[in-house]
């Protein structure tokens, strides 16, 4: 066909135009995608990205749609079922727009959960279709393995996405327990983007890559969707790239706290952000004096966030056993309102105003793009991984660990020298020092990233590794103990968070915002401990925002292996990656276990999932109902009427 024929056959199609050289691009965007899927699951490569165009998330099985020809991510879901006798597949769409090619080939089979989030704006953004709305759960067999999580307002911003990931895709994903993980990886949902109106920065694409990297057993397949904005499209990509090619994850900006309702909003605070979205301008209430956009865009803006999280964990309760004790309720009248406050104060000229100042916009994003990436990117340090071999087992440790010399004596009771002297009182103690203060120097000097110690005394260490790492400068460091603590830190400046994790509550002890409690014992019949991480550690850890991670495991720990595992996999993503672990004299299981997640390697499998019990259920929720105006994170739901 000429162009003339190709465009008449293109009107039959929503959003689709043939080009001659449509249907070659289109194979081959298909064929790297599937190239992909075969170096992942052969074992050739961990994981990886395919950077294709066209995209495909909109395709069908019998129509093209949305500038999508054939469905990459669909065909690459099929073809890992048909070829590698797959059985369970997720598919995340963190595109701005719903895939709704891929719910509908996918909404009846339930070996293949998917999720998206995409701008929905109570069905006013294409697609505009019902079926994009959180209540679309699926049809048949496939009931609760389609996930809608439809953004009404838009400017979510990097606290959005993580509490997107934190209450709703993650625990659900652990549940799942997926052979394959497909990304439909489209960047319309960063910052600046004139399609999505977003205002998640780069580096939250970095976060959203580590989480997803730790489900089945690391085989992640990331595939370009959409991208309108080239500065925000290739920064997002390339943070993406640097995580799955293991570098440590930088620093999130923004304020922690996932956007509250409309309604929970003063009026003349929506009135006047209203007014400044008709001028046009993409997050215009964001520019600081020079135009410039400062760091924490996204964060704070009053949309409904919490609102569509709630709305979904209540849709999918029927169908997952993590949400079987939680305490979901619709939010549909508060829907309903936004939904009437919103069409109220729509300004029909918006759209042909936003496009006249697009190109401003673009320039000004470019230039906060710019100064930001400086902002955000540090030098990694040469080492990934450090220890010692003070007991002789270091060689029983994976290859890339890297053994540092530990502190003699004269070193460390020059560096103790009173300072510590409260804490350590006999020189077998003080001696023991010498191989924990050798790593915790190079991660605060940042010449290694993470390490691990072996210590006779874990409480002692713990101690004078925070003071330490206080005095060193660091004004936030977190700090999570498994198992018995004789030493309770000072927490009372904000500069340490602790979370003990205990199998008995310490008596005449309270929690209190940097001293958290949280007493857990593993089930013996399989793995209940991640509806913890996702819904209290994480989210805890991620409003703290620390300099600096100690994760420490002392005598009688409540938790096995593969838990304490997923503590080291899942944390990476704070501090730059900074993580340093100090564990009691145990087997040297253990040791190996948090070495591995430290250089990298694949997480293990978890083992089989069982529901936390009703009283687990009821602690996570009494810890986040007490601590969810401090650590904002902790929030995913609200009450009618606010």
């Amino acid at each position: 066909m000429n162009e003339e024929e190709l465009k008449r056959v293109s009107r039959n199609y929503d959003a689709f135009f043939f080009h001659p050289n449509t249907y070659r691009c289109a194979r081959l965007a298909v064929g790297a995608t599937l190239q992909l899927v075969d170096a992942v699951m052969s074992g050739k490569v961990c994981n990886g990205m395919a950077l294709v165009r066209p995209p495909g998330h909109h395709s069908q099985r019998n129509a093209a749609n949305g500038f999508c020809l054939f469905n990459n991510v669909a065909i690459a879901a099929e073809y890992a079922k048909l070829k590698y006798g797959l059985q369970r597949i997720l598919i995340v769409d963190w595109d701005v727009h719903h895939g709704q090619g891929t719910q509908y080939i996918f909404e009846e089979d339930p070996s293949v959960l998917y999720f998206s989030w995409h701008r929905y704006e109570h069905q006013e953004f294409w697609p505009s279709l019902k079926e994009s709305d959180y209540d679309a759960v699926g049809l048949g067999k496939g009931k609760g393995f389609n996930i809608n999580l439809p953004w009404n307002k838009v400017g979510m911003g990097n606290s959005d996405y993580l509490a997107a990931f934190f209450h709703v895709l993650l625990p659900m994903a652990f549940e799942f327990d997926p052979e394959l993980v497909l990304v439909s990886s489209g960047y319309d949902s960063g910052i600046g983007d004139p399609e999505g109106q977003m205002s998640a920065t780069p580096e939250v694409f970095a976060h959203l890559t580590h989480f997803l990297m730790q489900l089945a057993n690391g085989k992640l397949c990331v595939i370009l969707e959409g991208g309108y904005h080239l500065k925000s499209l290739s920064e997002s990509v390339c943070m993406t790239v640097k995580t799955l090619l293991g570098d440590p994850v930088p620093e999130i900006t923004g304020e922690m706290a996932p956007c509250l309702s409309l309604l929970s909003k003063k009026s003349s605070k929506i009135k006047s952000l209203t007014e400044q979205r008709q001028t046009g301008e993409i997050l215009p209430f964001l520019k600081s004096e020079t135009g410039v956009l400062p760091p924490t865009a996204g964060s704070g803006f009053p949309s409904i966030a919490v609102e569509s999280i709630q709305n979904v964990r209540a849709a999918h309760k029927p169908y997952w056993k993590w949400l079987m004790y939680e305490d979901t309720s619709f939010l549909q009248n508060l829907s309903t309102k936004s939904h009437l406050l919103k069409k109220a104060n729509t300004n029909p000229s918006t759209e042909q105003e936003s496009k006249m100042t697009n190109n401003d916009e673009t320039v000004k994003v470019e230039r906060f793009l710019e100064l930001h990436m400086k902002n955000i990117l540090f030098p990694v340090p040469p080492i990934k991984t450090a220890t010692t071999d003070s007991k002789g087992s270091a060689h029983l440790l994976p290859v890339p660990v890297h053994l540092v010399k530990e502190m003699d004596k004269t070193e460390i009771k020059a560096l103790v020298s009173g300072f510590y002297a409260d804490l350590v009182k006999e020189d077998k103690t003080l001696l023991s020092l010498g191989s924990m203060l050798a790593i915790l120097d190079k991660i605060l000097k940042k010449e290694v990233c993470n390490g691990i110690a072996e210590s006779p005394t874990a409480a002692v260490s713990v101690a004078v590794a925070l003071r330490h790492s206080v005095r060193f400068g660091f004004q936030r460091v977190l700090c999570i103990f498994v198992g018995d603590m004789q030493i309770i830190p000072n927490t009372e400046d904000g500069k340490i968070l602790m979370i003990h994790i205990c199998e008995k509550e310490r008596s005449g002890k309270t929690s209190s915002k940097h001293c958290i409690s949280l007493n857990w014992k593993e089930d013996a019949e399989g793995n209940d401990f991640f509806s913890a991480v996702l819904g209290f550690i994480l989210p805890v850890a991620y409003s703290y925002q620390p300099n600096l991670t100690v994760i420490a495991v002392g005598p009688n720990r409540s938790l096995g292996i593969s838990e304490i595992s997923l503590l080291f996999a899942l944390l990476q993503g704070l501090a730059e990656s900074r993580i340093f672990a100090v564990i009691e004299d145990t087997e040297i299981n253990l040791m190996q276990s948090v070495a591995k997640a430290l250089v990298g390697a694949s997480t293990p499998h978890f083992g089989v999932y069982v529901p936390p019990t009703q009283e687990k259920a009821n602690k996570i929720k009494i810890l986040r109902d007490q601590f969810q105006q401090e650590w904002k994170m902790l929030q995913c739901s609200v009450k009618n009427g606010i």
